[in-house]
């Protein structure tokens, strides 16, 4: 599940966009909006669809009507860009964990037209991310396996920051101490 996220995660930033302080691309489309601002410290606010035709003033000169067309266009631009990134972290979401695990989100006729990645990821989480007990105490052995010397030792510095991370989304964190 947490590869699925970074996957998605990586492919939604690729993708650049002007909101949510410009840094982040389209990651707002995979994480929560909490999460979202905890990582960009600003608010991305989803384009609106500007309409189908450009909004000229009442009696505009030929530089506000060329004005406001240049906004139209880009505006239009911005939101079909958001909507295609949002399909396209969708199908790639689908093809990678199968119908099978999603499919009650799924409406009958309009299938996942309109569920989002984030519900989705949900979905996922909720229904199949929990660590259980189990799951825990193999990767506590996982920890405590003996290093084999032959192997690098960069190995070993992976195995156990991925332990400890693993322990940490588990809510049963390893403490530095144990750890050594």
């Amino acid at each position: 599940m947490t590869l699925l996220q970074l996957e998605l995660n990586g492919n939604a930033i690729s993708v650049a966009s002007n909101r949510g302080g410009g840094q982040f691309g389209h990651l707002a489309l995979t994480l929560s909006g909490a999460d979202y601002l905890a990582v960009a410290h600003e608010a991305f606010v989803t384009p609106p669809n500007p309409g189908d035709t450009p909004i000229h003033g009442e009696a505009p000169t030929a530089h506000q009507i060329t004005e406001s067309n240049r906004a139209f266009l880009a505006a239009k631009s911005e939101y079909k860009l958001h909507l295609a990134v949002g399909q396209a972290l969708k199908k790639q979401l689908l093809a990678a964990v199968g119908d099978i695990y999603v499919n009650e989100l799924a409406h009958p006729t309009l299938r996942y037209a309109t569920v989002t990645v984030r519900d989705l990821l949900a979905h996922l989480f909720l229904t199949y991310g929990q660590i259980t007990l189990d799951q825990l105490k193999a990767n506590t052995t996982e920890l405590e396996r003996p290093w084999d010397p032959s192997e690098p030792i960069e190995l070993l510095w992976k195995r156990v920051q991925d332990c400890r991370a693993f322990a940490e989304l588990g809510n049963d964190p390893i403490s530095l101490a144990t750890t050594v």
